[in-house]
């Protein structure tokens, strides 16, 4: 079942390419794509997401990303060309409740969410919530609880992992607030912060477009959550749905998948 496969997913505690193929493989099994109806039904699709390099780029009129790049190919393969465009993230959570938007990336799976939107099987990508430090203290520093008592940058409002709340609410860890994680990296790289965390994605990516040199992470990620496409319940949307599952999944095993990442400089 899709649900159990997603539990063993869950467990991986880094982007394993390979374990993501085999749960791809065993979603798809039990999810057969209808694209011969779907193509017929003419489908103008938009999705909408908030920037968040380097899944989602906003630069003046463009948008480009991880995801974007994804969703793209992979809905240009059953035949339909989406529009991508953003909005801000707790309007377009209202938005979506509402039906008032067809499709929005990347969800966390959430019981309330299944009310009002229905999930590609196949995940976008993980979200690995992850520790920076700097690489001169990588050997002293293996665990988040060898980091007690010192500073961590966090975004503020950042929704962060059990045993990091946990440590925060125990007095064991001083967390520093900021706005954006340029501003928590480049504090990393000057010793204001002793870690950072957030997204590893989003972390390096922060770190090699500002040329930040000697930083890195603890060995395992704090967690490990598949992130995904949703749409609104709506039959021809479920049918395109299934469709754009299988391209995703072509796409993972032709190499696609890993040059969009490459692309971006995050592999």
């Amino acid at each position: 079942m899709l649900f159990h496969c997603l539990g063993s997913f869950l467990k991986i505690p880094i982007f394993d390419l390979v374990k993501l193929a085999i749960l791809f493989f065993l979603v798809l099994l039990s999810s057969p794509a209808n694209t011969s109806e779907q193509e017929s039904e003419n489908l103008e699709i938009t999705c909408f997401s908030t920037a968040y390099p380097p899944y989602v780029i906003e630069k003046e009129s463009e948008i480009s990303g991880i995801d974007v790049d994804l969703i793209r190919e992979a809905a240009a393969r059953t035949g339909i060309q989406v529009t991508v465009k953003t909005r801000p993230w707790k309007r377009l959570e209202r938005d979506l409740m509402e039906k008032r938007v067809d499709c929005v990336f990347a969800y966390f799976r959430t019981p309330e969410r299944l009310n009002y939107a229905n999930y590609s099987s196949v995940p976008l990508h993980l979200t690995e919530y992850t520790m920076f430090i700097r690489t001169t203290d990588a050997d002293s520093l293996q665990s988040l609880q060898e980091m007690q008592h010192l500073s961590v940058g966090v975004n503020r409002g950042f929704k962060t992992t059990p045993e990091f709340e946990a440590m925060k609410k125990a007095g064991k860890i001083d967390v520093v607030e900021v706005t954006e994680d340029k501003q928590s990296m480049e504090m990393l790289k000057l010793g204001r912060v002793d870690g950072v965390l957030t997204n590893k994605d989003v972390g390096h990516f922060v770190a090699k477009t500002l040329g930040l040199q000697g930083i890195t992470t603890l060995p395992k990620p704090l967690s490990s959550t598949p992130a995904y496409l949703v749409v609104r319940p709506d039959p021809k949307l479920n049918r395109w749905l299934e469709a754009f599952d299988s391209a995703l999944y072509g796409m993972l095993i032709d190499g696609t998948y890993n040059r969009i990442r490459n692309k971006y400089r995050i592999n």
